[in-house]
């Protein structure tokens, strides 16, 4: 699957099953995840290809803007210090 993106964003990347392989455009390296791995991705107008190594697989995505991102990070802060 070839993706795209055209703007700044924070990606995190859940996969539960099966593995991923994920080639930027401009890495050296391909990046794998197996089932029950995870990983945090900031990219900006970035492009490249995500290929499932098998028959079956679940992962799913949660992408937020940075600007988005950076709130959740200063109320996490905010409620560190109150609790």
């Amino acid at each position: 699957m070839d993706w795209k993106g055209d703007s700044e964003l924070v990606t995190m990347h859940f996969n539960l099953q099966g593995r991923t392989s994920i080639v930027q455009n401009g890495m050296s390296n391909c990046f794998e995840l197996n089932g029950n791995q995870h990983n945090l991705f900031y990219g900006t107008k970035a492009k490249g290809t995500m290929k499932f190594d098998g028959l079956q697989m679940k992962s799913f995505m949660v992408q937020f803007q940075k600007i988005l991102f950076n709130h959740f990070k200063r109320w996490k802060r905010i409620l560190k210090a109150v609790c």
